[in-house]
């Protein structure tokens, strides 16, 4: 098959599925990193995910008249640029109806209540990323119920809030079932020692000039990728196990702290890569 044929394929199975453009407003690279990991791994929806890390850019990208149009917003309100919902507010004056997913860092009820009275479709607290149905079924029902009140060109007779309550409460039901148990907590030993592993790679990544592209890097990555494929261990797992084997290598080192977290970055979104490519081959 030539590359033509390919390009048809894809766009032809594209237009099977429905692909929502998302803009993922997120300045923490691992975070970023685990919602794409969850999204693209969730086997349901299909996303074409964009990620900004101040809210100037996002702002930019929203008043792009010539870029592609945005279905969903996931907006993180604590940026660098700006905090709370200042954030939000800044969001909803430029995004022309595009619903709107707020992520608090902690499970702040009260945050995410009042970023949902201010405008936003719904909010999930970012622990909430791991479970995956949790992400891609709020994304969803958000999209739908701002296209039904476009469609009807009207609001729902329903206070917001309690709308979003029963909605929120709604998807945990669904996504009680398939909630996937966090590897630390399914196997204990098994998680400890891909930690072990995981810092010794990090360890030797900071210290080699060869980067990532050296034979022993690439073994010791993929032993452990395999490990977790053989566990059907999520993309949270692998941030789990890198923010663990991370705080390891930099105790008692405050001066090289800074570079060591720099590095590590490449090598966690590095491996996330290659475990999506072992999930999508093993499939």
């Amino acid at each position: 098959m030539n590359e033509n044929e390919n390009e048809h394929d894809n766009t032809w199975l594209e237009q099977l599925a429905t692909v929502h453009r998302l803009l993922h407003v997120e300045d923490n690279i691992a975070d970023a990193a685990l919602a794409e990991g969850v999204l693209t791994d969730n086997g349901i929806d299909h996303y074409r995910i964009e990620n900004v890390q101040r809210l100037a850019a996002a702002k930019a990208r929203l008043s792009d008249e010539g870029a592609p149009g945005i279905d969903v917003i996931l907006l993180d309100l604590a940026l660098p640029d700006s905090q709370g919902l200042a954030t939000l507010q800044a969001i909803l004056e430029l995004n022309a109806g595009i619903p709107v997913v707020v992520l608090t860092v902690l499970e702040d009820e009260h945050l995410g209540r009042d970023a949902v009275s201010a405008g936003a479709e719904d909010y999930l607290s970012k622990s909430e990323l791991v479970t995956q149905n949790l992400l891609s079924r709020t994304l969803r029902y958000a999209i739908e119920r701002s296209r039904r009140r476009r469609a009807q060109a009207r609001l729902s007779d329903v206070p917001v809030i309690a709308e979003q309550d029963a909605v929120r409460a709604a998807i945990k039901r669904d996504a009680l079932d398939a909630r996937v148990i966090p590897l630390r907590t399914a196997a204990p030993a098994l998680f400890e020692q891909l930690a072990k592993d995981y810092q010794v790679l990090l360890i030797n990544v900071i210290g080699t000039s060869a980067g990532f592209e050296s034979d022993a890097l690439g073994d010791g990555a993929n032993a452990i990728l395999d490990r977790l494929v053989e566990q059907r261990g999520s993309p949270a797992d692998l941030i789990d196990l890198h923010a663990v084997a991370l705080h390891r290598a930099i105790a008692g080192e405050s001066d090289s702290a800074a570079a060591i977290r720099e590095r590590s970055r490449t090598l966690v979104l590095t491996m996330m890569a290659r475990l999506a490519i072992l999930y999508r081959d093993r499939a």
